[in-house]
This record gives structure tokens, C-alpha cells and sequence, in this order.
């Protein structure tokens, strides 16, 4: 069956009225890439903003790689590093090997090696666990030791 995005649109709109915030998370990811409809930056950011504030941590992340990276907004260091640090309280994986890297650098946060360091070995080990969890790597490395 193909996707109707036009379709995703409607029902996603619906949840994201209710305040849903994995709908207006969808929401901002069809409006970033154009998908069902005209691509928009700032409805997407908009949207992801809305997630972010009701505590989504994928669209936290998200804030801060578009504050990381000035996508449609200045490039703003701090602000990227409070929603990644934002995120991370919530166990996102991805945001805490961002905000590691940030302490590494120095961008947007006090430079602070020992901050940094186990911010990305853990970030690593975490997508590495999402990885095997996702292609059965671990159990088939476990069944066939």
C-alpha cells in the first residue's frame, strides 16, 4: 500500500489539535521534508517546537540540531545545548552524544573535558545497544557463543 501523506496530514492534524506530541512531531517532519504538503520551515519548527515543549524528547533533539546548525534560525550554540540537555534528561541517546560533543568543543557551554568524555561513551554504547536491539545482532551473537 502507498503512502498517502495527505492522509497522514489530516490524522496527524487531528491528534497534534489534542495536543499529541508525537503527531506534531510528525507534523514538523512532513512539513520539513514536504511530504503531503508545500515544505514550510517554519511550520516545521513551529510544530517541533510544540513537541518540545510538551516534553518529546526526539523533537528536543531535533530543536537543538536546528539551533546547532542555524537550519531556518541563527545559529545559536546555548540554545541548542539547553534543548539537547533537555532531551538527554529524558534518555536520548543521540542528544547526549551532541551535548558531549558540545563540551568537547566549547560551543555553547563551558568546555569541560570530563563532561564531555562519558557523555559520549555512553551516547555510543546506547545506539550501539538501539542497533543490535534492532537487527537482532545481540541475540544472535548470544545464541551462537
Amino acid at each position: 500500500m502507498p503512502q498517502d501523506y495527505g492522509e497522514s496530514i489530516s490524522w496527524y492534524g487531528k491528534a497534534a489539535d489534542q495536543g499529541t506530541p508525537e503527531a506534531e512531531y510528525g507534523l514538523a517532519f512532513l512539513y520539513r521534508e514536504g511530504k503531503g504538503v508545500s515544505q514550510d520551515p517554519a511550520q516545521a519548527i513551529d510544530w517541533c517546537r510544540k513537541a518540545a515543549e510538551h516534553g518529546y524528547a526526539r523533537a528536543e533533539y531535533a530543536l537543538g540540531n536546528t539551533y546547532h546548525d542555524g537550519w531556518h534560525v541563527s545559529q545559536d550554540y546555548p540554545v541548542a545545548a539547553a534543548w539537547y540537555r533537555k532531551a538527554v534528561d529524558w534518555g536520548n541517546a543521540h542528544a547526549q552524544g551532541a551535548l558531549g560533543y558540545m563540551y568537547f568543543q566549547g560551543r555553547g557551554v563551558q568546555r569541560d573535558y570530563a563532561e564531555a568524555a562519558p557523555m559520549v561513551s555512553e551516547s555510543r554504547q546506547a545506539r550501539g545497544r538501539i542497533l543490535a536491539a534492532r537487527t537482532g545482532y545481540e541475540e544472535d551473537r548470544v545464541r551462537y557463543s
